[in-house]
């Protein structure tokens, strides 16, 4: 589990190590707040020492906590240490509130759409991709853990519903060493859960995976559907994170088949719903995701699709000759398409009719 308390020595140790920090490779944080005291932080606190020798040095990470009294860099862990848990094996296991507090931070900043810290134990599952491999500042050592992807679970919530938690753990151990994509570790661990829990059928994972597709000028809009989606998240009841994601959120650097395809396997194979937000024209990409998304739709009866359509300009005001007076032949073809398939497209008439159409067609998660 290593003597770490805090993901700045994390990133340390990287620029102390090689082939760490020049291999792909996984990261598992398991976040606990001792003061809890929950069924599951307790089952990690009593077998400390042998998931220590289980999953060896670094690949399970404890964010503030450490078998030594100072971390593996002591100006960055030497602050708030308390032993939390005596073992005749390590010893004493110290607890850092800074270094947990700073792991927690970096985690939901790195994308709140993804986690945020659920106060009870959570599995965070992060890929590092070795971008930046030289002799560079921290800052883009932190760039290369892929925190867009990031898998969450809730371990005492998997406990409640009878999923023992050391199993867990090592299945993700075991998950990590055979596979190598976000989705496949994804599909196996669900799997794993499925066929113990019973509850085959429920959404275990704290994320609820949307993609939000749009002309570049309509980032406005693109940016209040993931408002309303947040609001939403926020004041509910229910134990999910809405995960949004659009073309801005994937990596922009360049590979030989080209970034489009990755979108469209995330709206093909991972996302639970497709938001197309139409203005009075459409490009060829919005056109080819929509056209995805119906096929896996067709075959997989998944993503469920939302298409928001601005209603036609057709007032003599100045703008007329900013927009088109009637919307193009793609706008045209998708709505009629709908239409035909029995299918329905809503009309918003600005920014804020928009996010009160979102809040109504995703209102059944708040209550």
């Amino acid at each position: 589990m290593g003597p770490i308390s805090s993901y700045k020595e994390l990133i340390q140790t990287l620029t102390w190590d090689d082939e760490k920090r020049r291999n792909e490779r996984w990261y598992i944080f398991l976040l606990m707040n001792p003061n809890n005291q929950t069924n599951a932080g307790i089952d990690i606190i009593k077998n400390f020492s042998y998931l220590n020798v289980r999953t060896g040095n670094v690949t399970f990470f404890m964010p503030g906590f450490s078998n030594m009294a100072e971390g593996v860099v002591p100006y960055q862990s030497n602050n708030g240490h308390r032993i939390i848990y005596e073992d005749e094996t390590f010893g004493a296991l110290y607890f850092d509130q800074r270094g947990f507090l700073e792991t927690i931070s970096w985690l939901e900043q790195g994308n709140e759409h993804a986690f945020r810290y659920s106060e009870d134990l959570d599995l965070v599952i992060v890929k590092y991709h070795p971008k930046f491999t030289g002799k560079y500042a921290d800052e883009l050592y932190e760039q290369n853990f892929d925190l867009h992807n990031m898998i969450v679970y809730n371990l005492d919530q998997l406990k409640n519903e009878g999923i023992n938690t050391l199993r867990m753990i090592t299945e993700c151990m075991n998950a990590l060493s055979d596979s190598e994509t976000e989705r496949e570790v994804k599909h196996r661990l669900e799997n794993f859960i499925s066929n113990r829990s019973g509850f085959s059928g429920r959404h275990w994972h704290q994320n609820i995976n949307v993609f939000v597709a749009g002309a570049k000028v309509l980032k406005r809009e693109r940016d209040a559907v993931i408002s309303a989606l947040n609001h939403i998240t926020n004041y509910s009841s229910k134990d999910f994170v809405f995960r949004v994601k659009t073309y801005e959120d994937f990596d922009r650097s360049l590979t030989e088949e080209g970034r489009q395809q990755e979108y469209n396997d995330f709206i093909a194979n991972d996302a639970e719903y497709a938001i197309f937000i139409l203005d009075n024209s459409v490009g060829g990409i919005t056109f080819e995701e929509f056209e995805v998304a119906m096929n896996a739709y067709r075959t997989n009866k998944r993503p469920e699709i939302f298409v928001y359509s601005r209603m036609p300009n057709r007032r003599g005001t100045f703008s007329r000759f900013f927009r088109r007076l009637e919307q193009s032949k793609e706008v045209t073809k998708i709505r009629r398409y709908l239409s035909e398939i029995g299918q329905y497209y809503i009309e918003y008439r600005d920014i804020d009719d928009l996010k009160t159409h979102i809040t109504q067609d995703f209102r059944r998660y708040s209550l």
